[in-house]
């Protein structure tokens, strides 16, 4: 998940849970790769962007409400992008 956004060149943050509530409360849509999902997220006027199970892409302002994850959690390959991870 990257830093803000709306502040420039995204930055890590790590790995984190999530809940049928989703934690970002925005889905940007699927079939995307980590850029584009950043780029829908600011273009959203979110703050930070996750993506998960390989595509999803969400978007919001505040984060980490369900804890931080194990690193091992977030290991699925991007669908796009097989060199990078997208969530787990």
């Amino acid at each position: 998940m990257p830093d803000d956004l709306r502040k420039g060149q995204p930055t890590l943050l790590g790995c984190y849970q999530d809940d049928v509530k989703r934690d970002l409360k925005f889905p940007l849509g699927t079939d995307t790769d980590p850029e584009t999902c950043f780029q829908r997220a600011a273009k959203n006027g979110n703050k930070y962007a996750g993506l998960q199970n390989g595509n999803e892409c969400y978007g919001s302002d505040t984060y980490g409400k369900y804890g931080v994850a194990d690193k091992s959690e977030c290991n699925m390959k991007c669908d796009k992008d097989s060199t990078m991870t997208c969530g787990g």
